[in-house]
């Protein structure tokens, strides 16, 4: 066991017979560059893992904890067969523990439903040591407990499945839908031998104001984020990696960039063909006027009165004529604020309605 958990022979194996079970290793983010156009670049640790991986970035606003328990009693959940033990613990003297026994089909279940409108993260310490055998007609069989969470107590969906030999503290951290209202730890044994159990601590969920994907798919340990606003409390980024057996990796840890610079107007989609929304940023309160000139100088387009954030537009000029193709100026201008952005309309792919 010592040679399969120093070596990688248990991910060699996996990786060999096409049945890898593995997460990706947590890929933390450890540096950053803003540059002068409101943007920002990441770099993050490469994550060991023999089948390829890509990244995901993620990008939160306004972290605040949603729960907080550190295994002293029960008091936030339902629970059935789980104790809270003396035997181990990440903090403090105590933590919540599955119990170790044949055939158990034991949880605990948050009684009261989290608020993540934008989405969380589930922060959790774990010990476990669980039986596994193998069996020439049914496989391997498992004691495993399983980390589920559901958006009505009805129907669960699985984050995790805990089982094998992790007899030291480890944090677990999992990314949690906008629909996550209940969290479920539920611990399954089978009619054979037992091993220690699993064991809880310190679980924490945070809630975000704002959370989306910056960027994902990415077979580099780097992304830049264009047109981040300007917010001095800061953003906090966090990363996962997925191999090609779709096994996600924990999340990483937040990693905070404060943002001091107004951003630079610009277009999703970028480059655009046809209507695109401009993504402005300007001060709170502020009615600005959005300018559209050519490279020349000449103006083909003027909002008025913009108070919004976003503005669709048809990309037609001041006559109602759709812009040509080529680069445009984009201003932002209000009473003390400017700022000025380049944007750029392409040609619309062969045989697309107009």
């Amino acid at each position: 066991m010592d040679f399969a958990r120093e070596t990688g022979w248990l991910q060699y194996l996996n990786r060999y017979f096409g049945t890898d079970d593995l997460k990706p290793a947590q890929p933390d983010t450890v540096w950053h560059r803003q540059g002068g156009r409101s943007d920002v670049r990441l770099w993050w640790n490469s994550c060991f893992d023999l089948a390829p991986v890509r990244y995901s970035l993620y990008e939160a606003t306004g972290p605040v904890v949603a729960l907080s328990d550190y295994g002293d009693d029960f008091a936030a959940w339902d629970s059935f067969g789980w104790t809270v033990s003396t035997q181990q613990a990440h903090s403090g003297q105590t933590s919540f523990f599955s119990g170790s026994a044949n055939n158990l089909a034991n949880f605990i279940e948050s009684a009261e439903p989290l608020s993540l409108p934008e989405g969380g993260l589930l922060s959790l310490y774990a010990w476990y040591a669980t039986q596994e055998d193998w069996d020439s007609l049914a496989g391997f069989t498992r004691d495993i407990c399983y980390v589920e969470w559901s958006p009505d107590r009805g129907e669960w969906h699985r984050l995790d499945s805990l089982y094998g030999d992790n007899r030291s503290w480890h944090e677990l951290r999992y990314l949690l839908p906008a629909g996550a209202k209940y969290l479920r730890f539920r611990y399954v044994s089978d009619a054979g031998i037992n091993g220690q159990g699993v064991f809880l601590d310190d679980i924490k969920v945070y809630g975000f104001g704002g959370l989306r994907t910056a960027a994902e798919g990415i077979p580099d340990t780097t992304a830049a984020v264009f047109g981040v606003p300007r917010d001095t409390t800061g953003y906090q980024y966090f990363v996962t990696a997925t191999d090609s057996f779709g096994n996600v990796s924990m999340a990483g840890q937040f990693y905070k960039v404060e943002v001091k610079t107004w951003a630079e107007p610009y277009t999703r989609p970028a480059p655009f063909a046809g209507e695109c929304e401009l993504v402005l940023d300007f001060p709170a309160g502020e009615t600005t006027d959005v300018l559209v000139y050519t490279l020349s100088g000449t103006l083909v387009r003027r909002f008025r009165d913009v108070t919004g954030q976003v503005l669709d537009w048809d990309v037609k000029n001041e006559a109602q004529r759709e812009l040509a193709d080529g680069l445009y100026i984009v201003v932002v201008q209000g009473r003390g604020f400017k700022k000025l952005g380049k944007i750029a309309k392409v040609a619309r792919p062969t045989g697309s309605a107009r």
